[in-house]
């Protein structure tokens, strides 16, 4: 389906609305790599390291980071209120698309999430490169590294 460059489209299903004319505010995650503007953070994905715990998202999967993320057992080490306690239940979401491409976006935590010291507006997707600083809350930093095959 063709949609003009004007026109809104769902963030959720990408379906066009009805109105044409003004800008989205940026690509989300069903968008091509060339559209982001970025590279694949890796073919097959990523790996994020925390103080405490690894976890790795594979192209074709999203992870929930928080301190509810106990019900993912790769995740269960944020549910410590003494080491994360800034972190709220559902507190951000990192998914890598098909092609590998990373993307995180806040779920309008308490805390904001931060790429370098820029806030993230809650709901919206941003790219999320290897290398990239991210920070959850004011203390949790997350290294952002590619997979290797």
């Amino acid at each position: 389906m063709a949609v003009a460059s004007e026109q809104l489209v769902c963030r959720s299903c990408f379906v066009p609305y009805g109105l044409v004319g003004v800008r989205e505010r940026g690509p989300g995650p069903g968008a091509t790599r060339r559209e982001a503007g970025i590279a694949a953070a890796s073919p097959q994905g990523i790996r994020l390291e925390f103080d405490g715990g690894t976890v790795e998202v594979v192209a074709g999967e999203q992870v929930v980071l928080g301190r509810g993320a106990g019900d993912d057992p790769r995740l269960e080490f944020l549910s410590d209120e003494t080491r994360f306690d800034h972190l709220s239940w559902t507190h951000a979401t990192v998914r890598v698309d098909p092609e590998g491409a990373a993307w995180v976006r806040d779920e309008n935590s308490m805390n904001h999430t931060y790429l370098g010291e820029r806030a993230l507006a809650p709901g919206q997707w941003q790219p999320l490169r290897v290398g990239d600083p991210l920070r959850l809350a004011s203390d949790v930093r997350v290294r952002v590294r590619g997979l290797r095959a």
